[in-house]
Order: C-alpha cells, then structure tokens, then sequence
C-alpha cells in the first residue's frame, strides 16, 4: 500500500519512495504534451531553426493578437501623468513626429529604419562604456591592456547589444512593410516597436535584500550600494527601494566585464543570505500577496492597507496559529524562499510545502534552500514529490492551505531576454499544447486552498492561451460541475504598486496553429527567396475541430468565458446568483517594455466559501 505522500515528506522520505513506487508519475506532464501533439520532425527542427522561421512565428503570432496583450494605450496615459519610472525610455514628440513615409520606396524606408535601430545601439554602447569609464576613474589609472578592451568593445558593442543581432526587429519591420492588414498596428507602431525592442535586449540584473534582515544590516547594504562605485550601475527601484535593478545595460552576461567588484559584492552576499538575485517576475506573485496582506496580517501596517480595501482579503487568517503557504511547483524554489522569509519574520507558527514532479529538481531546489541561509529556514520548508495536477487534497477544511503559489510550466516566451533559444525554436503549439495541462493544475489548486485563502496563478509567458485561457477555463470548468467551491478574482489596488506598472489582463484573444508542412521545409535553407512560414489561424473551436487541429480543446478561445458570462448573467435575473468571478481584466501583465524587465503574468484568485 502507497504512503500517503504529505505524511512521507515530513519524514524525508517522500522523494525515493514516490520515484520506486510509481516511476512513470514524473514524466507524466512531459509526456503528454507529446502525445496530444506531433512532434516536428528533426529535419523540420533544423530548418526551422536556420531559416529564422521562429522569429517569423513569434512576431506574425503576437502581432496578429488584439493590442492589448502586448501594447497598450495606457503607456501614454501614464506617460501624460508622470507616473513612468525614471528608467522607462519614452520617444519624445520631436522623435515621434517623424518625417512622413509616403512616397518612399521600401528600401528607402529600411534603409532609414536600418540607421536608426544603429543610432539606439550607438546611444546604449556609449551609456555602458561610460559606466565603464565611472568604475575605471574610481580604481585608479587604466592599463593599456584595459584601454584597447574597451576600444573593442566600442567597436563590436553595437552588434551584441541586441540579442540576435536585432533578427527580431528586422523581422517586425518586413512584417509592417508587406503587410496589408496592420494598418492598426503602424497607428501604434512606436508601442509594438518598444515591445520587440525590449524582448531584443539581454535582461538587466535585478536582486533584492532578503527579508528579515536587521536594521544595520539594511542600512549598511544600502550604503553600499549606494557608494559611487555601485550607484553607477544599480539603483533601487520606485516601487520598493529592497528590490535593485541594473540600467544602462549591465546584465548577467557583461556584469564580470564592466563592474567585477558588484560580481564579487553579489556572491559575497548571496553565500550569506543577506541578498537574493531574483527576476522581478518571479518575485511578483508573493510580493503582490504581501502588500495585499495575505502575509504579516498581525502587523499594523498591513491591517491599515486592508482597512482601506472595500473587500477585506485574508481576514480569516487572522485568527489562524498556523500560516500553511503551498507551491505547487516548486522548482527553481525563489518562490518558496521568498514566501519562507516572510513567514520566518511572523510570531506565529507557518510551514511551506515545496512540491515538484521532478525528482532532481527537488533534491536542487532543497540544497539551494538549505544554502540561502535564511533564519529557520529548515524548519519551515517542506518537500514533497508528486504531480502537481494530482496533488492530495486534504481532507479537513482546517489542514488546508491559506496561500496556494501555481507558477505552472510555461512555454516561456516571456524569459526570452534570458533564454536565448526560446524565440528561434518558437511554435505555437507549445503554448498550445500546455494549456489542459496548465488548467488540471490550476484546478487542484483551488481546490486545496482554504476559504478566504488565495492562490497565486502566474507563467512567465504573455500568450493568453497559457494565461487567461487557462484562469478562465478552471473557473469555469468548476462551475460546470456546480462545485460548492466559491471563487473570485482579487484586483490589485494601484495604490499598493507604489509605482510598479502592470497591464490588466485581456478578455479577448486568438488561437493560431502551425502546420507542418506548409512552409516547404525540404526546399533550399541557403536560397535568398525561402518560403516563409505562416500561422493558421482558428476563429472558434469548432472551426480547429473541422481541420483536425491537435489538442484543440474549447477553453483554449475566449468564446467560452463569453458564452459563461451570459448564461451567469441569466441565472442571477433567475435566482439573484452571483457570477462564479470577477472579470479577467483583474489579471496583471508584466510587459517588458515598460520597466525594462522580462515578460510574466499573474492572477490572484480567492476562494470565498
């Protein structure tokens, strides 16, 4: 007879017996992506990858979106109101008003798009020698060595600065210029061209102090930093001065070459356990759960902001003596340390369950665990080794959880700043094929959380089929069965973002497939004139179903929230019944462009009976 699995994790044991009891539970999820999905062909891989055909998808994918998943007129509302940070580029009018295209051949067009691109990079190569030039200055005099390193890096910076050697951009451009359907997009064309530029720019480094560090320890960190050897380079952010972000440039790959004394600060200090280096995606679910409350309720403060909200979240955790907090998928384990910090900060008592599918990656994430270094950290965090979308649930409404983190597997085309292969090797049906994964998880989630308790949904990908689709088709899913379990989607005050720019979620999206096949993989890769590959583009369910698209399932279109909302909207004239939640514009998008970061979504959903 199998172990129960949570009473095996807090012996240690749950990782060696799940894996010899039910070896083929991990590869689950893995697997059956595949098996919904036909794999392309190694022949097709490789030509895909060569001819570019991946940038041609992303772009023709997420241009052929509405608007409003990756740009947004709310960037010059903002911008009108000076609430943009400091380190947000933002065209000037003189640049926006640019002299007129019309009547120029395309080669011209190119040929001035081609001197500007070459301007920007000129501009940022000349920010990062001059930091460059600030760190020399401060140590002293410069070798000769170190004055032809930096000639050569004056030379060849201008086409290393984009990732790709600016393919991304080049590829929007072709897609503006021939296409004769985005006469929306050239109206918004400076917003879709921040986008692309973003995503073309490796990704700056961002840390943040560990919490539960003493006063001195903050002060004497801050000063540091703050030193003119290091303010040249990082500063903290507007929205939380714990939380430190790179400009002009400097990210994980140029750190050891234009300022290797913040290389040795950071190791120094992340061995200690006073600083973490964390993407600012993945600290957003917990840091959004704690300004809304749902950690530290027994601090002043934070029963002051709740006061203020006109739902009052997490009031039942007051009373609770125990905070359980669990991460349904764990790994790389930034989440589950950064919500262990703030438990070890509280009087009461509080755990964390770690879970991941992945046996190897659980043996990682819990030796990177035990070297952070945070105060009881051991005592707090749990682990546990099973498939997230079969998690038991408990059975007692008592030993649920408070706090459920659902940072599901993503295609990830949001960390495309960090992962260089993402974009060369994208398909559609990557995303595609993970969405009835994703949904499965997110129903067990919900469905271990304990009332007024939360849950965290978040991906590091801006595809709404992976996003919204999937917030969408749990919720709905469980109100088809007509569950007693109650949900709504928490909104996100501006108030407690202090600044942080987050995009509402979508209610509309489009879902495009791939065909194997249909871009002629077998032809000439060498040849100028390639075939170039092209999306199929599915209006509604029935329509993929009638071309035999793979794994098409009908919460993947919006439709279905639409259909649910009007039958909602007649059961309340019926029976005064509320709708099951709120609308998917409570959702959050973290939109690269706007705070030079990478791309990430969130939802927090409550469970309110």
């Amino acid at each position: 007879m199998t172990k129960n699995p949570l009473a095996a994790a807090r012996s240690g044991k749950s990782s060696a017996t799940r894996a010899r009891k039910e070896p083929t539970a991990r590869n689950e999820l893995q697997q059956e992506a595949h098996q919904q999905f036909k794999t392309p062909s190694r022949a097709e891989q490789l030509w895909h990858k060569r001819s570019g055909g991946g940038f041609v998808l992303f772009v023709e994918y997420y241009c052929g979106q509405p608007p409003s998943v990756i740009v947004s007129g709310t960037t010059d509302r903002q911008k009108k109101d000076g609430e943009l940070p400091a380190n947000i580029t933002t065209k000037t009018d003189a640049t926006t008003a640019e002299t007129p295209t019309k009547g120029m051949s395309r080669a011209a067009q190119r040929r001035r798009k081609k001197r500007k691109r070459d301007n920007i990079e000129q501009e940022d190569n000349h920010e990062i020698i001059s930091a460059d030039g600030c760190r020399a200055k401060e140590e002293g005099s410069v070798s000769k060595v170190e004055g032809k390193a930096k000639n050569t890096i004056r030379r060849d910076e201008g086409r290393h600065r984009l990732l790709h050697n600016g393919q991304l951009i080049r590829v929007l451009e072709s897609y503006m210029d021939n296409n004769q359907n985005a006469s929306e997009m050239k109206v918004l064309g400076a917003e879709y061209e921040a986008f692309f530029t973003a995503l073309s720019k490796p990704l700056p480094l961002t840390f943040r102090l560990r919490r539960g560090l003493n006063d001195t320890q903050v002060e004497t960190l801050h000063q540091e930093l703050g030193s003119l050897k290091f303010s040249s380079h990082v500063r903290p952010t507007n929205f939380d001065g714990n939380i430190f972000h790179a400009y002009r440039g400097l990210d994980k790959s140029s750190l050891p070459r234009v300022c290797p004394a913040l290389k040795d600060f950071l190791n120094q200090h992340s061995q200690d356990g006073t600083i973490a280096r964390q993407e600012l995606g993945s600290m957003l679910p917990v840091w959004l759960l704690d300004k809304m409350g749902f950690f530290g309720q027994n601090r002043q403060d934070k029963r002051k902001q709740n006061s203020t909200l006109s739902s009052s979240p997490s009031s039942s955790l007051l009373s609770d003596s125990i905070i359980r907090v669990l991460d349904m998928c764990a790994s790389p384990g930034s989440k589950s340390l950064q919500a262990a910090e703030l438990i070890a900060e509280l009087p009461c008592q509080g755990r964390v369950r770690a879970n991941d599918i992945n046996e190897n990656r659980l043996k990682a994430l819990q030796e990177a665990i035990h070297r952070s270094g945070v105060k009881q950290v051991d005592q707090i965090v749990r682990y546990v080794n099973v498939d997230a979308s079969a998690y038991p649930i408990p059975k007692k409404e008592s030993k649920k959880y408070q706090i459920v983190l659902c940072d599901v597997p993503c295609s990830g085309d949001g960390t495309a700043r960090k992962d260089r292969h993402i974009i060369p090797n994208w398909f559609p049906r990557i995303g595609n094929s993970l969405h009835s994964i994703q949904v499965r998880i997110l129903i067990r989630a919900l469905e271990c959380v304990a009332v007024d308790g939360v849950v965290s949904y978040s991906t590091c990908s801006l595809n709404p089929v992976e996003d919204e689709a999937v917030v969408a088709g749990a919720l709905n899913e469980l109100q088809n069965k007509k569950s007693v379990l109650k949900f709504e989607l928490l909104e996100v005050p501006q108030s407690l973002c202090n600044g942080l720019i987050l995009r509402p979620g979508v209610t509309d999206w489009r879902i495009a497939d791939y065909l194997a096949g249909t871009s002629d993989a077998d032809e000439e890769m060498g040849g100028e004139e390639e075939t170039s590959p092209r999306l199929q583009w599915y209006e509604s369910y029935e329509e993929a179903i009638a071309d035999n698209m793979n794994g098409a399932c009908r919460s993947m279109w919006p439709c279905i929230d639409k259909q649910l909302h009007h039958q909602q909207q007649q059961q309340q004239q019926h029976h005064q019944q509320q709708p099951a939640f709120g609308s998917l514009t409570k959702c959050l998008r973290l939109l690269p462009q706007d705070q030079d970061t990478g791309g990430f979504f969130v939802a927090l959903i409550q469970r309110t009976s």
